[in-house]
């Protein structure tokens, strides 16, 4: 927004006055008591509705109706009214406020939604700053100066907004890594199976349609956990003329094998022997089944 005419009537120390400013920066300057800080206010009510210097800490009892207008005289005859170029409207518009009526501000209907973000924006008080807040600033210690800039702003809120999202980030990190750790383990596991060294989604996912097929289940076309295990028939209930395909059984018992450790094979293999060796027990004629040792196979 670029401020081109301003009309001040009846507004704290100042009774009329007409500022050109065409569009330019200005500077006010003069000695104590000439009206500078008026001006200040006299835009600042316009663009709000209040003034600033009017309230807050140690304002006590003084309001804008009783104080904003000029000594001896009425809110109804207390004004301002100002001329504006308006970022996306290309002529300038006018808008105008009175005290007597400070919610309410003067404009062309058309030029709303441009006028709009500049009116949010001073509501926070961005356009303003005090000689008690510039002090404010200029004597804060480095260490808090940041806070500080963000009180001026009236932004503090985004200091805890900011702490806020670096915890949930810091969370969500972790989280990622445990899972992706958890991915790893799992895609390990999978790869000791099908006895492949690099994890390829689509080696896995032939390998698990040719067990469905076992099953009488239909090919799947992704790897998700609810497909798995639909619409297979558990082995039990397959038809007499499907059999177990000695190939894939025998494969998966080398890769049980190759997942146990060579000691624990070594006590697979004597229990395999003592087994064995029972079984032919068993086949000959004439055991006495109450003198047989069963209990060999877990010595």
């Amino acid at each position: 927004m670029r401020l081109i005419e301003l009309e001040i009537h009846n507004v704290r120390g100042i009774r009329d006055l007409t500022l050109e400013a065409d569009g330019k920066n200005l500077v006010i300057w003069g000695p104590n008591g000439s009206g500078k800080s008026a001006v200040v206010d006299a835009i600042d009510f316009l663009l709000t509705g209040r003034i600033s210097r009017l309230r807050g800490k140690g304002t006590g009892p003084i309001t804008l109706s009783e104080h904003g207008p000029h000594i001896d005289h009425k809110p109804e005859e207390a004004s301002v009214r100002a001329i504006i170029e308006v970022p996306g409207v290309a002529t300038p518009v006018e808008i105008q406020r009175c005290m007597a009526n400070p919610g309410t501000l003067k404009y062309d209907e058309h030029v709303k939604d441009h006028l709009q973000p500049i009116l949010d924006l001073a509501r926070r008080g961005h356009h303003v700053l005090t000689r008690r807040d510039i002090l404010r600033y200029i004597t804060a210690e480095a260490a808090t100066r940041a806070q500080e800039i963000l009180a001026l702003l009236n932004v503090s809120e985004l200091e805890d907004i900011r702490k806020a999202l670096v915890t949930t980030h810091n969370k969500l990190k972790r989280e990622c890594q445990f899972a992706k750790g958890a991915v790893d383990t799992a895609k390990s596991a999978v790869n000791t199976t099908l006895r492949e060294e690099i994890y390829r989604e689509e080696t896995v996912l032939q390998f698990v349609n040719e067990r469905r097929k076992i099953l009488s289940g239909q090919p799947i076309s992704e790897l998700r956990v609810e497909d798995l295990k639909k619409d297979l028939v558990p082995p039990a209930s397959l038809p007499s003329d499907k059999t177990v395909n000695i190939t894939i059984f025998e494969q998966d018992a080398q890769n049980v094998c190759s997942a146990i450790s060579d000691e624990n094979q070594a006590k697979v293999g004597k229990r395999d022997e003592k087994l064995r060796a029972l079984i032919t027990t068993i086949r000959t004629d004439g055991y006495d089944p109450q003198n047989l040792d069963t209990t060999l196979l877990w010595s």
